[in-house]
């Protein structure tokens, strides 16, 4: 004899998928003023993973062409990637800092992958308007690594 759902069922598992779909779009960074109109485009996850508690196995950070420092003219657009190597599931909680100030924070959940390729949002604004020497890097606030993460240095020069 088939069973059926009552209304209230439906209703519940609906307002459930809700809430669980907002969160992981508000994991994602989306909702956040200023953010664009698709906020997860900024990152993307490949590979087949393991299950188990999520850890870090490297971090690779380059500029948009490979580069680990350029330089730039004052007001240019600088963009740069991160090549997150990782085992597990769980939540990444990182940072995009210039000269130690947080630019960008974002908290991912991570699963079924091995490999997190992120750039900062479109709407992130690199500075590029104070002339001299920068560092940009991808901080790891969790899980904890156990190595020195990378950073890369950008010079600005005058027009």
């Amino acid at each position: 004899m088939p069973v059926r759902a009552s209304a209230i069922q439906i209703i519940n598992h609906s307002v459930i998928t809700l809430i669980t779909g907002c969160t992981l779009l508000l994991l994602a960074g989306c909702g956040t003023p200023g953010g664009n109109a698709n906020p997860l485009s900024h990152y993307q996850i490949s590979g087949a993973g393991k299950t188990g508690p999520l850890s870090i196995q490297r971090v690779e950070l380059n500029f948009a062409r490979g580069q680990s420092s350029i330089t730039v003219k004052k007001g240019n657009k600088i963009e740069a990637v991160a090549q997150i190597k990782y085992q597990g599931t769980g939540v990444l909680s990182a940072s995009w800092m210039v000269d130690d100030l947080i630019v960008e924070q974002l908290n991912l959940s991570l699963s079924h992958g091995s490999l997190l390729t992120l750039s900062p949002k479109p709407s992130t604004q690199i500075a590029s308007f104070n002339p001299g020497q920068h560092y940009l890097r991808l901080q790891i606030n969790h899980p904890k690594v156990d190595f020195k993460q990378p950073k890369l240095s950008f010079f600005i020069v005058s027009q």
